[in-house]
Order: C-alpha cells, then sequence, then structure tokens
C-alpha cells in the first residue's frame, strides 16, 4: 500500500505519493491538437524554475508537473500558459478536496 501526504508548496495542495517527487497536475482545456499544442504546453511548464519532469496527456488535456518543493510557483506557470493562449489553464483539485470543500460550505450554512 502506498501512503499519500499532503503539503502546501507555494499556496499549491501537492500530493506526494510514498516519498516520491511532489506533483502538480494543470488542466489545459485550451490544448486543440497532440503535434504542437501539447508540445508547446510541455515546452512552456518545462521552463518553469522548480519543474523537473512535465508529462502531458492529450486526451485528458491535463499536464503533470514533478516539481521542486519550495521553488515551483504554480501561478506563474498557468500565467506562462494564459501567456501563450492557453486561456483557461487552471490547478486540477481532487475529487476528495472538492468534496470536502462541499462539506465546510454546507455545515456552515447550517
Amino acid at each position: 500500500m502506498r501512503l499519500a501526504r499532503r503539503a502546501l508548496c507555494c499556496g499549491v495542495l501537492v500530493l506526494t505519493v510514498c516519498g516520491c517527487t511532489p506533483q502538480v497536475t494543470i488542466l489545459v482545456p485550451d490544448m486543440m491538437c497532440p503535434e504542437s499544442c501539447a508540445v508547446k504546453v510541455k515546452e512552456i511548464l518545462s521552463e518553469q524554475p522548480g519543474a523537473k519532469e512535465v508529462v502531458v496527456d492529450f486526451d485528458s488535456k491535463t499536464a503533470t508537473v514533478a516539481i521542486e518543493e519550495g521553488k515551483f510557483d504554480a501561478d506563474a506557470a498557468i500565467a506562462a500558459l494564459v501567456d501563450h493562449g492557453f486561456d483557461h489553464s487552471t490547478l486540477k483539485s481532487s475529487a476528495h478536496d472538492e468534496q470536502a470543500s462541499a462539506d465546510a460550505k454546507e455545515q456552515s450554512a447550517g
């Protein structure tokens, strides 16, 4: 069984599994083709300080970035994508985080 650890890095929730490299996943819905858009997304994210490895999944419109904690700025990475025309790029949050947020809102309202 692999154990997961959550941490905040530059204001972003980062998931580390089993002591492996922490990763951030970015949704890039504006990718239109795997030949140029996906390659450009990988290039942009690879140039960001603290990015160790970038894997782009064109089918799911995501880019997963293995990061060096404390050196990767997800907001700057998203801004770089937006500057290159990937206007709707956002951080991907886990379903668990979304449910926890919804539960907290429900409790505070009731």
